[in-house]
């Protein structure tokens, strides 16, 4: 039985962060982007880009970090984010969404 503790509103907060994509991870993930589509063009002649939604999907599949890394939550996320919880899943469609 909790009492309303110390130990209850940390928990309460760690399971909030674990809900939340980390604030700079956009401009992160653009800054990667924009590195990588300008490897593209200097080292081929090929037109081929990332959008950023490409670039994100393509990181969640290729990084097995991407998700602990997005949800700055390295201890409780797996590899390639294979235990995320439905509420996780969903933060992260409407983040990918409105990319």
């Amino acid at each position: 039985m909790t009492t309303g503790g110390k130990g209850d509103n940390y928990e309460k907060e760690t399971l909030q962060h674990k809900m939340t994509i980390r604030e700079d991870a956009k401009q992160v993930l653009i800054k990667q982007l924009n590195y990588i589509n300008k490897q593209f063009q200097n080292e081929t002649n090929n037109n081929r880009r990332f959008n950023i939604h490409s670039y994100a999907r393509h990181k969640s599949k290729a990084n097995p970090n991407f998700f602990r890394w997005l949800f700055d939550d390295y201890e409780n996320i797996g590899l390639y984010g294979t235990n995320l919880t439905s509420e996780q899943k969903e933060v992260y469609k409407i983040w990918l969404h409105n990319l």
